[in-house]
């Protein structure tokens, strides 16, 4: 657990700890269940200051919900900093790249977005070139970004008493397993529980 001496990193673990919760919400409204092994706000050796970790299978044929969904989950973070603080920090910086990446591939690959079908990211490729896309495939990856963060912000302030569970229950116990963050999201979820 973090060793809460002074008020700054009492503010920095309430952020993580509302962050990481944002994240996993955001994944239980979507789907009602979830793949979460766990959620902690543990300091990892790689410089993360806490991580929702999720079982490793992925889809086999993603749907254009099913990508948006992962979106909103990967913005959910950031989403929750900015309405619980007002803004959010730079401990959002993997969450979107990777949202970034995820985007390019719904525009670029899939062709799910109003800019057409069409294929400018190979579906092997791991990393996306922003400079190489067309204008029209950056401003359909920017519109598809805005509409998911406006979501997961909708999510977050539609799910605030069980981000407020969440966090309260990492702050206490700094790491909270798959069983238990479920337990809590149906005692407060939206329309149930609390």
């Amino acid at each position: 657990m973090l060793d809460c001496t002074d008020d700054e990193e009492e503010a920095a673990l309430k952020r993580v700890s509302v962050h990481e919760a944002g994240h996993a919400v955001c994944r239980l409204a979507a789907t009602g269940k979830t793949d979460i092994v766990l959620i902690t706000v543990e300091h990892e050796g790689n410089g993360a200051l806490g991580y929702v970790q999720h079982e490793g299978k992925g889809m086999m044929l993603p749907t254009s919900k099913n990508l948006r969904d992962e979106l909103v989950c990967l913005l959910g973070g950031m989403s929750a900093e900015e309405v619980y603080f007002g803004s959010f920090s730079a401990g959002n910086s993997s969450d979107l790249e990777k949202a970034t990446y995820h985007a390019a591939r719904y525009v670029g690959t899939y062709g799910m977005s109003d800019a057409g079908l069409v294929q400018f990211v190979s579906p092997k490729s791991h990393g996306v070139d922003l400079n190489s896309l067309p204008k029209e495939t950056l401003s359909a990856m920017h519109r598809v970004l805005d509409e998911c963060h406006d979501e997961a912000k909708r999510r977050i302030e539609e799910c605030r008493p069980a981000i407020d569970a969440i966090t309260a229950a990492l702050k206490d116990k700094a790491t909270l397993t798959g069983e238990e963050l479920l337990a809590i999201w149906e005692a407060c979820k939206p329309g149930g529980g609390a």
